[in-house]
Protein backbone atom coordinates (compact mmCIF):
# COMPACT_ATOMS: atom_id res chain seq x y z
CA UNK A 1 0.00 0.00 0.00
CA UNK A 2 1.45 3.47 -0.66
CA UNK A 3 2.56 6.29 1.59
CA UNK A 4 -0.38 8.41 -0.04
CA UNK A 5 -2.82 5.95 0.80
CA UNK A 6 -1.94 5.96 4.14
CA UNK A 7 -2.19 8.97 4.85
CA UNK A 8 -4.99 9.44 3.35
CA UNK A 9 -6.68 6.68 5.28
CA UNK A 10 -5.33 8.01 8.78
CA UNK A 11 -6.50 12.10 7.08
CA UNK A 12 -2.86 13.72 7.82
CA UNK A 13 -0.97 15.14 5.68
CA UNK A 14 3.05 14.33 4.34
CA UNK A 15 5.97 15.22 6.07
CA UNK A 16 7.31 17.48 3.06
CA UNK A 17 3.95 19.58 4.12
CA UNK A 18 4.45 19.63 7.50
CA UNK A 19 8.17 21.08 7.12
CA UNK A 20 6.69 23.53 4.77
CA UNK A 21 4.34 24.58 6.85
CA UNK A 22 6.81 25.31 9.83
CA UNK A 23 8.98 26.58 7.60
CA UNK A 24 7.02 29.55 6.49
CA UNK A 25 4.99 29.99 9.70
CA UNK A 26 9.00 30.49 11.38
CA UNK A 27 9.35 33.49 8.28
CA UNK A 28 6.17 34.81 9.61
CA UNK A 29 7.54 35.52 12.44
CA UNK A 30 10.78 36.93 11.57
CA UNK A 31 9.18 39.16 8.99
CA UNK A 32 7.00 40.50 11.93
CA UNK A 33 9.14 41.06 14.38
CA UNK A 34 10.81 44.59 15.53
CA UNK A 35 13.41 45.32 13.52
CA UNK A 36 15.91 45.94 16.35
CA UNK A 37 15.53 41.86 17.04
CA UNK A 38 19.09 40.18 16.53
CA UNK A 39 17.16 36.98 14.69
CA UNK A 40 15.62 39.69 12.32
CA UNK A 41 18.53 41.66 11.40
CA UNK A 42 20.98 38.03 10.50
CA UNK A 43 17.82 36.73 8.92
CA UNK A 44 18.02 39.98 6.48
CA UNK A 45 21.95 40.31 6.86
CA UNK A 46 24.55 39.79 4.27
CA UNK A 47 28.12 38.77 4.46
CA UNK A 48 30.65 41.32 3.54
CA UNK A 49 33.50 39.14 3.70
CA UNK A 50 34.35 35.95 3.00
CA UNK A 51 33.56 33.05 -0.25
CA UNK A 52 31.62 29.63 -0.54
CA UNK A 53 33.52 26.29 -0.65
CA UNK A 54 34.88 25.80 -4.57
CA UNK A 55 32.99 23.22 -6.45
CA UNK A 56 28.96 23.86 -6.78
CA UNK A 57 27.13 26.39 -5.59
CA UNK A 58 26.10 25.45 -1.75
CA UNK A 59 22.21 25.65 -1.07
CA UNK A 60 21.12 27.89 2.03
CA UNK A 61 18.12 28.34 3.77
CA UNK A 62 16.83 31.49 1.82
CA UNK A 63 17.58 30.19 -1.74
CA UNK A 64 15.31 27.05 -0.15
CA UNK A 65 12.61 29.67 1.07
CA UNK A 66 12.08 31.31 -2.53
CA UNK A 67 11.63 27.98 -3.95
CA UNK A 68 9.01 27.22 -1.81
CA UNK A 69 7.25 30.68 -1.76
CA UNK A 70 7.24 30.44 -5.48
CA UNK A 71 5.67 26.55 -5.52
CA UNK A 72 2.85 28.36 -3.00
CA UNK A 73 2.18 31.01 -4.84
CA UNK A 74 3.13 33.47 -2.40
CA UNK A 75 5.28 36.77 -3.52
CA UNK A 76 7.22 38.53 -1.69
Amino acid sequence: MPNTDILRICNIIGIEAILLQAQLRWVGHVVRMPDIRISKQVFYGELETGRRLPGGPVKRYKDSLKTNLKACGITQ
